[in-house]
């Protein structure tokens, strides 16, 4: 662990307005053109694996949890010191495209008292997911993951929290952070019982399975998977949405996703269509 250093953010304003002249010029007349940052993306557990092995850490948590608290003090320092000088330097941006594939549109983002000036934690979105414990249980999640994460997730206006790994079990850690606003629903997920728990409190952020769309379109998988979303989410007042992402592949077919997209819009449209 010591031999991981904090890292160093450098700064290169002579190139971005470089390309900020060779985009107006460009897309003069086309589009506006604005210099923007970034986001904060926190998933140290999906580097550790790559140093230490999934199974490995997965076993440390067992046989030896010091050193799982070690590497993820470490890793919770990098992060840290990485946003913090990012801020520092007015790197950060709550006007992102995209908050990890879902829209990340909301009232609240910037803050009430925000100047113009650099853009504070408590300007952005918080995004964090830890897809190893898939595989452990809430109460390791929680302790290994939630817990360090924390220190920065807090400062943040709003939190969103999930990506590949059920959360179903996970909940009642994540409806204990007070900025939560939206929970990952992943194809493993419980369905029904995910929106029992969320209900109208947080966004329902249904991920549907790629698998659908990866070789041959299933039409009706994709119209089964929707309609439990919808009427899961109706019954329990769920604001929710639907994002198709990890599209690793379509076997060549692009149709598919055009499919895909049909057949979910129609499938919403048989609910709201009075509306």
């Amino acid at each position: 662990m010591e031999a991981l250093k904090l890292p160093v953010i450098q700064t290169y304003p002579d190139t971005d307005q470089k390309n900020l002249e060779a985009a107006n010029e460009i897309l003069e007349g086309i589009m506006p053109i604005k210099l923007r940052g970034y986001g904060i993306y926190y998933a140290p557990w999906d580097q550790i694996p790559r140093f230490r092995g999934v199974e490995n850490c997965l076993m440390d948590m067992i046989s030896d949890p010091e050193f799982i608290h070690k590497t993820i003090t470490k890793f919770t320092e990098i992060y840290h010191a990485r946003y913090t000088r990012m801020e520092e330097q007015g790197l950060l941006d709550y006007n992102i495209s995209d908050l990890h594939c879902t829209p990340p549109y909301a009232d609240g983002i910037p803050a009430s008292d925000y100047d113009g000036g650099k853009i504070r934690f408590k300007d952005i979105w918080f995004r964090g997911m830890a897809q190893l414990f898939s595989s452990a249980s809430p109460a390791m999640h929680d302790e290994f993951d939630l817990q360090y994460m924390r220190g920065m997730m807090d400062k943040c206006a709003m939190s969103y929290y999930g990506c590949c790994e059920p959360l179903d079990k996970f909940i009642p850690y994540l409806k204990k952070v007070p900025n939560m606003r939206k929970i990952g629903v992943s194809p493993w997920a419980n369905v029904r019982s995910s929106a029992e728990q969320i209900g109208g409190a947080y966004v329902f952020a249904r991920k549907p399975n790629p698998a659908n769309v990866a070789r041959d379109f299933n039409k009706e998988a994709v119209e089964n998977e929707t309609v439990e979303t919808i009427e899961a989410c109706i019954e329990n007042k769920c604001p929710y949405e639907l994002v198709l992402k990890d599209i690793s592949t379509v076997n060549r077919n692009p149709q598919n996703l055009i499919k895909w997209t049909k057949t979910v819009m129609e499938t919403i449209d048989r609910y709201y269509s009075s509306f």
